[in-house]
């Protein structure tokens, strides 16, 4: 099962749960990479499946990548698929 979030230490850039948890939702529309190297990739405008990252609590380790992505139908559901909630925080 998922395990409450921020109750780990972060990674080395400060994001916590990044891997294991739950499978994240990605905004992206899912598109197989280029062959060619390319920075900040921006995936097609639409598409029939959207990306998925990071591997769920019930993969094998080696699945628990932040890089390893995969695509599902919007349509689909399981119960280990999430997705990050973000905000940005005002400086001081």
């Amino acid at each position: 099962t998922t395990h409450p979030v921020g109750q780990r230490e972060p990674n080395l850039w400060g994001i916590y749960d990044m891997h294991g948890n739950t499978y994240e939702w990605c905004q992206d529309w899912y598109e197989v990479y280029s062959a060619d190297p390319v920075t900040d990739p921006k995936g097609p405008r639409t598409g029939d499946h959207r990306t998925i990252r990071g591997g769920g609590f019930s993969n094998a380790p080696e699945y628990l990548q932040s890089a390893r992505r995969s695509s599902v139908s919007p349509e689909f559901s399981r119960h280990s698929y999430g997705f990050r909630v973000v905000r940005d925080i005002a400086s001081p």
